[in-house]
């Protein structure tokens, strides 16, 4: 082994553990269930409580259940890689189906010719579903083709829902104005747009109209919004923007994808984009597109750039409160064995660029910093999709916010227990801890939900695809 092969870290393997000859891996199959099982869940219920929501909550969380605890274990002979097409060719065709039932989103103007929308989302189902085939013909185009209709969707939908009647649209599109303009974000009181006495905010958050509080979320989702925001007068072009990247990224994952017809991961993308929600996802502005983004960068470089891993991990911290719940996950990123040195230097360094971006724009204002970032999301929510809302709905009990910590540390503890060390291993960690929060959390939409999804999707692009390995093929992928 020469000097330069010790210095440099070596790039891990998306799905088997290097510590052992057996087949310890992720699998397809469930996760890809998972995701769609979630994708419906959000269909039905736009992210909002409902009780046929939480069943397919709930069925997606025992799926997620079974992908950690199967993840040592060979899946049944009959899970072959052309099954698990066939099931991702059917949650395609399915997607299809409810994306025709509904409008895309949920403000649109009317009247529109919605034609266009039609034919793209036609075009781009095809294109996806070709994605899976075995024949080489045309094989290079089939992506960039789909992305290109996608992305048309996607603008389309700006185009005809300018002005949602949701306040992360109004405070995002105020903030990013008063930052052109030299302003602290995080001091502007945007205007409620609920009317008095909403409950959508806590006592005390809204006086005269005007919420007390300024853009509530950390400054890098605010700076990764501002492109949108410059070049089309709507930041919403960069969550649309984020997605593309991301796909772009889930096609790269896995080094064999771009030259394996057939390839998960040359269609997992098309799962995320084509969820009948995803672009009301973007219609309504949330900001978890800018997640997936970095956690599948994170990913990305764990396994192609493992030098540039602690700089991908610092922007995934530190683009939204609750990322402090993956930060246990670091270890699966860890090669065995663990040593405590590595460890700390990669949290340091992601420490360190999250502080580099978020201490600015505390500096500027620590109170207004303080007042918007934390104190706005501490509110009981009872039209939840989630089981406290549900004990809500039906008895009127409310239970404390700290319960949502014990079944997301359970959850945490189990995968790190069982899933081997692997970046495949931590974009699941990443979508149980997340599902097994808000699913008991005092507040849960859509929008964290779809970060989950986007994280099954990257488990399901980097994840092994084949019943067994052979042993064999086990050390060859260390």
């Amino acid at each position: 082994m020469t000097t330069a092969a010790i210095a440099r870290p070596a790039p891990l393997s998306a799905d088997a553990d290097c510590a052992t000859d057996a087949p310890r891996a992720l699998h397809a199959f469930p996760l890809l269930l998972a995701a769609f099982s979630l994708s419906h869940a959000l269909h039905l219920s736009n992210g909002l409580f409902s009780p046929p929501a939480l069943l397919f909550l709930a069925i997606t969380l025992i799926l997620t259940l079974l992908a950690i605890a199967g993840a040592t274990r060979p899946l049944p002979p009959w899970v072959t890689p052309r099954v698990t097409a066939v099931l991702a060719v059917a949650v395609l065709a399915v997607n299809f189906m409810c994306s025709l039932a509904e409008a895309p989103a949920q403000y649109l103007r009317f009247p529109l010719d919605g034609r266009p929308f039609l034919a793209l989302l036609m075009a781009a189902t095809l294109l996806a579903a070709l994605g899976l085939a075995p024949s080489p013909i045309g094989r290079r185009l089939r992506f960039p083709l789909f992305l290109a209709a996608w992305c048309l969707m996607g603008a389309w939908v700006i185009r005809h829902s300018p002005a949602p009647t949701i306040d992360v649209f109004t405070i995002h599109q105020e903030a990013c104005a008063a930052l052109v303009a030299g302003q602290n974000p995080h001091a502007i009181t945007p205007a409620n747009i609920y009317g008095p006495n909403s409950p959508y905010y806590a006592p005390g958050l809204s006086r005269d109209g005007k919420l007390t509080f300024g853009y509530p979320y950390p400054p890098l989702s605010l700076l990764l919004a501002m492109p949108g925001y410059l070049l089309g007068g709507d930041y919403r072009y960069s969550l649309l923007g984020a997605l593309a990247l991301t796909a772009c990224l889930l096609t790269r994952v896995v080094p064999s994808a771009s030259s394996s017809p057939g390839h998960l991961a040359t269609v997992a993308p098309c799962l995320l984009l084509l969820s009948p929600r995803t672009l009301f996802m973007i219609e309504q502005g949330w900001t978890e597109p800018f997640l997936i983004l970095l956690l599948t960068l994170s990913v990305f470089t764990a396994l192609r750039h493992p030098r540039a891993l602690p700089f991908a991990l610092g922007l995934f911290f530190a683009a939204k409160q609750y990322t402090v719940l993956f930060a246990p996950a670091v270890i699966l990123l860890m090669p065995r064995p663990l040593r405590l040195a590595p460890l700390l230097r990669t949290l340091a360094i992601a420490g360190a660029v999250g502080l580099a971006i978020t201490l600015p724009f505390f500096l500027w204002g620590p109170r207004a910093f303080h007042r918007s970032v934390l104190d706005p999301h501490a509110v009981f929510r009872g039209d939840s999709l989630n089981f406290v809302a549900l004990l809500w709905q039906a008895r009127r009990i409310a239970l404390p916010s700290a319960l949502a910590f014990a079944p997301a540390a359970l959850v945490a503890a189990l995968c790190l227990s069982r899933l081997p060390r692997t970046p495949a291993a931590f974009a699941a960690t990443v979508a149980a801890t997340t599902l097994f929060f808000f699913a008991f959390a005092t507040q849960a939409f859509g929008n964290y939900y779809f970060l989950a999804m986007g994280a099954l999707c990257l488990c399901v692009a980097a994840a092994t695809t084949v019943s067994a390995q052979p042993k064999s093929a086990a050390r060859h992928s260390t």
